[in-house]
């Protein structure tokens, strides 16, 4: 159920983007949206409460999103949601579909409506996401050379790239392109050693 909801308003923000010409402004503000949810479980917690009036909702996030907020207000508002930076947005027909979200009772579906709106947008203009980790931090020159190959070897155009680093790996990469997962860490060689001596 989620999943469709996210899709029926990821579904129609994206043809509205794409429609008015907004694709790039959009997809920023919708990054903003994701990102400021995510990191607010205090305003998560305010928006989904059922108690709270619809206007009191639309009242804090026009108080968030807009630009030219009275600075009083603007730091209440921060301090209250425990937000250490604010990214307002210009585009405020991203706050009347929020509006649209807080009216339907879907509160609780922003951040995945805003996470399938984003994939949306980067299946549009064929770019790729890929989570790469490794054993100890990469260089700028293997973060390079790993980057070029990707491109290279792959349909997409471009690449946004997660970096993580998780020792318990202990060399190797484990890179995940959408299904695709590539493990050469030695943590899986061993796991996968294990498991066939186990089966001898």
């Amino acid at each position: 159920m989620a999943k469709l909801i996210s899709k029926v308003y990821g579904d129609a923000l994206f043809d509205y983007a794409l429609e008015n010409n907004l694709i790039e402004q959009t997809y920023e503000e919708a990054n903003d949206i994701k990102y400021i949810f995510e990191t607010s479980k205090e305003l998560r917690d305010f928006v989904s409460n059922p108690i709270i009036s619809t206007d009191e909702k639309k009242q804090t996030l026009q108080n968030i999103f807009i630009e030219n907020v009275w600075k009083g207000a603007l730091s209440k508002v921060l301090s209250v949601f425990k937000l250490d930076s604010l990214i307002k947005g210009k585009n405020t027909k991203i706050l009347s579909f929020l509006y649209i979200i807080i009216d339907k009772g879907r509160e609780k579906e922003i951040v995945s409506i805003m996470e399938y709106f984003l994939a949306r947008v980067r299946e549009y203009k064929n770019i790729g996401v890929a989570y790469i980790t490794s054993a100890t931090q990469l260089n700028d020159r293997q973060k390079e050379l790993l980057e070029e190959k990707l491109i290279n070897t792959t349909n997409y155009k471009q690449f946004i790239f997660e970096y993580k680093v998780d020792e318990e790996l202990i060399s190797g990469l484990k890179i995940v392109v959408g299904d695709k997962v590539l493990d050469s860490t030695m943590k899986t060689k061993i796991d996968t050693l294990s498991k066939n001596l186990r089966g001898v």
